[in-house]
């Protein structure tokens, strides 16, 4: 049952069933992508790419349509060059973009990125607002792809058609026909716990509902679900088999376990890497990093697996559209998505994915676990009414 929030807003019946369409195409994007990681088996992809600062061209392609790809690019390199910078908005936090951004100005050694993170219901509302005011400020936005529709609405997005994106390989889930969005990465929720506090994962709860459970009173972080982002977008989910007193009920029952609000994941990596909660919901990017740099952390799956898919777009009327443009080739290409993977996040090329996210995984998905995508089409419709409850239930953000 969808939740009657009392600021819930109507949903057009065309609105939803293509928003519904979509993430059913996502879903199954997914379990192409994260197949491999099941069996630990990498398939090879029936496309291989090669990458340059200046063209991306295909093993498929002739001579000809590589030239005039080629050519197509450049030109786009000098009106970017002629504009020089850019602003994005993203969800990414900042010192996962740093690397990402780095790796763009060895392409492009004269280009000045300005990145701003925020929540994901905090961004859509940033981007709402300076449209309705006709005064964008952002070139590029990364955002979820359940808010595509709500931006599309509110004729926030410019489209925009990378072309080589079929050739190099990408499903057709990713590839946005309308060309309102362009492919960038994903994300999954798990269990993050502190080695040295819990010595067996099974006592830990093996449900998302078990985070109300009081015997785990004051021992787990989570960040504050009125950001509206990881575990508001989960806890949403969860209330949307239920009615909403029981959700309601459940909501509670979580704050009266007295968990640790952090203000980002960023943070709750932290806390739980330290000692500061035992455990905690996190992503697959910092649990990557985490385990990778030696820290004494481990994770697990609870099933299903939330993924967050965060696409790119062109804020409409931004200042720079060449170098919007030349950003989402770049972080599409095979370069940008093997940058991509370098900071734990699954790039959703799949011969990228197979060289570093699969790689990276050191537990296993189990067999059969379901994905289902992190903030569908009612939460984000419905974004002030679980603003609302959840501000009412657990504070504002910090």
């Amino acid at each position: 049952m969808k939740l009657n929030l009392n600021h819930r807003t109507a949903i057009s019946t065309t609105v939803t069933a293509i928003v519904v369409i979509v993430i059913i195409l996502i879903a199954a994007g997914a379990a192409i992508l994260i197949a491999p990681s099941l069996t630990g088996k990498s398939t090879t992809s029936s496309t291989t790419t090669s990458s340059t600062t200046s063209s991306t061209t295909t093993s498929s392609t002739t001579s000809s349509t590589t030239t005039s790809s080629t050519n197509a690019t450049q030109v786009l390199i000098n009106n970017a060059k002629a504009e020089g910078s850019m602003t994005i908005y993203g969800l990414v936090g900042q010192s996962q973009m740093t690397p990402l951004i780095t790796a763009f100005q060895q392409a492009y050694p004269w280009a000045k990125v300005s990145y701003v993170s925020y929540a994901s219901g905090d961004l859509l509302n940033k981007v709402l607002a300076e449209e309705k005011a006709g005064a964008p400020k952002a070139d590029v936005v990364q955002i979820l792809l359940a808010q595509v529709s709500t931006l599309e609405n509110a004729s926030a997005l410019q489209q925009w058609c990378n072309p080589e994106l079929k050739a190099m390989g990408y499903a057709a889930a990713f590839v946005d026909p309308n060309c309102y969005y362009n492919p960038f990465t994903g994300n999954l929720a798990l269990v993050m716990y502190n080695t040295n506090m819990v010595k067996n994962a099974s006592t830990l709860p093996q449900s998302w509902a078990a985070f109300a459970n009081p015997q785990y009173k004051g021992q787990f972080a989570i960040d504050n679900p009125t950001r509206l982002s990881t575990a508001g977008t989960i806890f949403a989910s969860l209330g949307e088999n239920e009615t909403y007193s029981q959700w309601i009920s459940f909501l509670n029952a979580v704050k009266a376990n007295q968990p640790l609000l952090t203000s980002s994941l960023g943070t709750l990596y932290t806390d739980v890497s330290t000692g500061q909660a035992a455990f905690g919901i996190d992503t697959t990017d910092d649990a990557i990093q985490g385990v990778a740099s030696g820290a004494p952390i481990a994770y697990y799956w609870l099933n299903p697996i939330y993924v967050g898919y965060f696409p790119y777009a062109i804020e409409k009327g931004d200042a720079n559209p060449y170098m919007a443009e030349l950003w989402l080739t770049w972080i599409a290409s095979m370069q940008g998505q093997l940058a991509t993977g370098a900071i734990g996040r699954l790039p959703l090329l799949q011969a990228a994915a197979e060289q570093t996210f699969y790689k990276n995984i050191t537990v296993p998905i189990p067999s059969g676990y379901s994905y289902l995508t992190q903030g569908d089409a009612h939460f984000f419709a419905n974004i002030t009414g679980y603003s609302t409850v959840y501000t009412q239930i657990f504070g504002p953000v910090a």
